[in-house]
């Protein structure tokens, strides 16, 4: 990779997020995007990060709720995204433009973030910036003006990046580098912590199932339970004071935001090009038309590919390709006893099963 032209590429993504968000960074020091809600607590959370050392007695204890013990633990504490905030407050005062301007840096920094990991597997710069492009300003950022944790996922694609290039070169440095942005990832956004979780093992799961490759994973486990430590620390604080507090979130209130098969096609009111022909729901997912053509013209490439192809896959890797499809042979069979049987519920294990709506599971 050459420098200039990923330093081109990133001035052109500061530059579409300086528009796309006009008149933000104009008025970025008294006023506030979005509404003044979620993203005025987020402001003070993150003023409060910056003017208490994090993780110390004094930082938990956040000034709200008195004589409540530790209030910081009733919220995320946006901590993966304080690199950036506090040295902003720390030079200008101003919480507004700090947060405005953190708010700001999670279009372009995130379409960075996934350009250099596009560019580590493809080795275009072509391919990278329209991945970028595709990650980085999707119509679905345009429904979280609101969440900045939402918005801050420039960490996401650092962490495939490192696992990516560790299993390549087997070099430590990478292991470092999915380590770090797993934890500031995790910090910033306390859903991504339970997320990427998932993703990791999916990735090893699927990319360390070759005979070259199997013998990383003791290398990539270590890294992910050192990092685990820090979050974990954080994690449990919150786990004592919410049982404390008695803050519980019934079984059924999640099930209640589980997103039906609508979303993907929805679309924010603040999308001018999109909102003409998708309808406007209240959880949006619309990944946009570039990268849903982009996804299904590669699927349809890879399947062409690998029925020309003459070797055999390992062993390791057909097995994890049955269970896999296994997998999506249930899940269809299920869809169908939804239809033919209509819905169903029941219990395994002392778990609730139920299946009454074919929106979910498709």
């Amino acid at each position: 990779m050459t420098v200039r032209r990923a330093a081109l590429a990133l001035l052109i993504y500061l530059a579409l997020a300086v528009w796309l968000t006009w008149p933000l960074l104009p008025m970025a020091g008294s006023h506030i995007a979005g509404d003044p809600l979620d993203p005025l607590l987020n402001a003070t959370v993150l003023y409060w990060n910056a003017v208490k050392l994090p993780l110390t007695e004094a930082w938990w204890n956040a000034p709200f709720f008195y004589p409540t013990h530790a209030v910081t633990t009733f919220t995320e504490n946006l901590l993966g995204i304080s690199p950036f905030a506090s040295p902003l407050l720390w030079m200008t005062g101003n919480p507004l433009l700090a947060y405005n301007v953190s708010l700001f840096l999670g279009w372009p920094l995130s379409a960075f973030a996934l350009y250099l990991l596009a560019h580590h597997l493809t080795h275009r710069h072509d391919a990278a910036f329209v991945g970028g492009l595709i990650f980085g300003f999707t119509p679905y950022r345009a429904s979280e003006l609101g969440h900045i944790q939402m918005v801050s996922t420039y960490w996401l694609p650092l962490i495939v990046l490192g696992l990516h290039a560790y299993v390549e070169t087997r070099r430590r440095r990478w292991l470092a580098l999915f380590a770090g942005a797993w934890v500031l990832q995790a910090l910033a956004n306390g859903y991504m912590m339970l997320f990427t979780c998932v993703l990791i093992g999916a990735w090893v799961l699927y990319f360390c199932a070759t005979r070259d490759h199997w013998r990383r994973i003791p290398g990539i486990g270590a890294a992910f339970v050192l990092a685990l430590i820090p979050a974990l620390f954080v994690m449990l604080r919150y786990v004592a004071v919410h049982r404390a507090e008695g803050l519980v979130r019934p079984t059924a209130e999640p099930e209640g935001f589980s997103y039906p098969l609508t979303v993907w096609y929805g679309v924010s009111t603040t999308v001018d090009f999109w909102q003409q022909f998708l309808p406007y729901g209240p959880d949006i997912q619309f990944p946009g038309a570039a990268g849903l053509i982009l996804v299904i013209a590669g699927a349809i490439g890879a399947a062409l590919a690998f029925s020309r192809r003459e070797e055999l896959p390992s062993p390791v890797s057909a097995y994890v390709r049955t269970a896999l499809a296994a997998i999506a042979v249930f899940g269809g069979v299920a869809v169908i006893f939804l239809y033919g049987h209509g819905p169903w519920h029941g219990s395994v294990a002392g778990f609730t099963l139920r299946m009454t709506d074919a929106k979910r599971p498709f």
